[in-house]
């Protein structure tokens, strides 16, 4: 009896030993289930995902997968943001029981952008001011500023928020954000009055201008020119754009003792019958040696229909009726000092009217009162390129007589030793030192420089 009683509490306790060593890890599960079934998040920031399993006692190692890792990355559960846009997150075990959860990731927005100056006072031709945008909060997803001007003719901004004043008036300048946060700054440009009588000559173009000028309150509206296009308000000088189709002059004088005189013109303005005095040669060959003759050559300067920029300057009228028809592209340039006419010469063939092509290539001297001449070579002027922009006087283009003479020794250097002297009309094939002249305007130094002497037209 007592060995039985023995056998059967060890087979009790035999048994219990059993249940004890069952273990949580040896449960599989047959379900899983995640605690968030979606989620939203910002770029950069991260969630936690818990997946729960069937039975609840059950356990398995578990990997995870983002279907697009470059919308949102994940690691043992923990999901980070990479970009906007929406990815699924997959939690799988071995024995294939799997739980997903949807992923939205969102840009951070911009909470603020702040400028350093909401308003700002430019002075025209004098430094500009540099603007700075604060963005909130330090990890929105697209913190680069860009900037923008209203009206750039006013006022205009770089890529670092530097703004320049460009002429009078009033601009906008935003920066913004690609999510489309804004923030404006309202620029102001003024002039700088001068405080003492000025004396003012200008030479324009057609278009509306204005100059700051010393005056007092009574001068106010005080105008000059036919119309009053020029006139004076508050220390600011402005004149109208010139829509007369002719060249015009008015002087505006005030009561403080300023002045100023502004002169309009155009490229079309000197428009017009010529006659062209030369020296010049019509030569049966390339030789050197040829005779001389003063020439009288009616041609006309005719404006274009299109002005474009042609190698530095705005080719803006032409000169017709040269020797053969040959057409001489030029440009009447504005500055304050006045006029300039500059001739093209260059390697470019044009048809003439015998059918022919030629070029029109400049001679050269080693001088300016013409020492030794001879003919360009095939590479001339600024740079060694193939063409040359010669620059002309311009006598009072308000004198109905007036006058366009070859220009000075500054103005008629083509290159560092050598000047402008005359010009050639040659035939296509034109080489170094091989050619055939078929005619040639030359200065020749016979006549001293000035309205009555050198190689110049005279408007009929």
């Amino acid at each position: 009896m007592k060995i039985n009683r023995i056998i059967a509490i060890a087979s009790i306790f035999g048994a219990a030993l059993s249940v004890s060593c069952t273990k949580d890890t040896d449960i599989t599960p047959t379900g899983m289930t995640m605690d968030q079934a979606s989620v939203q998040i910002y770029v950069g920031q991260t969630a936690t995902l818990t997946p729960e399993f069937s039975p609840k006692n059950a356990s398995s190692e578990i990997a995870w997968t983002s279907s697009d890792e470059s919308v949102a990355t994940v690691t043992g559960g923990y999901v980070t943001g990479v970009k906007a846009g929406t990815a699924t997150i997959t939690a799988k075990t071995p024995e294939n029981v799997s739980a997903t959860c949807a992923v939205t990731v969102s840009n951070v927005p911009a909470s603020s952008l702040v400028l350093n100056m909401t308003s700002l006072t430019l002075y025209e031709g004098e430094n500009g001011a540099q603007l700075t945008a604060t963005v909130e909060p330090y990890n929105v997803t697209f913190p680069a500023v860009s900037w923008a001007s209203s009206d750039p003719a006013v006022a205009t901004v770089d890529a670092a928020g530097n703004v320049s004043p460009v002429a009078l008036g009033e601009a906008d300048i935003t920066a913004s954000l690609v999510d489309g946060t804004k923030s404006v700054c309202k620029v102001k440009v003024t002039l700088r009055v001068p405080t003492e009588p000025e004396t003012l000559t200008f030479w324009k173009t057609d278009a509306a201008g204005y100059r700051g000028l010393f005056g007092a309150a009574a001068d106010n509206g005080k105008t000059a020119g036919e119309g009053g296009w020029l006139s004076f308000t508050d220390g600011v000088a402005r004149w109208t754009a010139n829509n007369t189709g002719k060249p015009r002059k008015a002087t505006l004088e005030l009561s403080t003792g300023s002045s100023i005189t502004i002169q309009q013109v155009e490229g079309k303005d000197i428009a017009g019958d010529y006659v062209l005095y030369s020296n010049a040669f019509k030569p049966l060959s390339n030789t050197k040696t040829l005779g001389t003759r003063r020439m009288a050559t009616t041609v006309k300067f005719v404006p274009v229909e299109n002005e474009e920029e042609l190698n530095g300057h705005v080719h803006n009228f032409d000169i017709v009726g040269l020797y053969l028809e040959a057409k001489l592209p030029c440009s009447l340039e504005i500055t304050e000092d006045g006029p300039k006419v500059y001739t093209y010469l260059s390697l470019d063939y044009q048809t003439v009217s015998s059918g022919i092509e030629v070029a029109i290539i400049p001679e050269l001297t080693n001088s300016t009162t013409y020492s030794t001449g001879y003919f360009a070579e095939q590479s001339f002027g600024p740079e060694a390129c193939n063409y040359a922009w010669v620059g002309w006087g311009v006598e009072d283009i308000f004198d109905p007589a007036l006058k366009v003479t070859m220009g000075t020794g500054a103005e008629r250097l083509v290159s560092e030793s050598r000047y402008f002297c005359g010009f050639s009309i040659v035939k296509k094939g034109y080489a170094t030192s091989s050619y055939t002249t078929i005619y040639q305007l030359n200065y020749n130094n016979i006549w001293s420089y000035g309205p009555t002497g050198g190689a110049y037209f005279e408007k009929q």
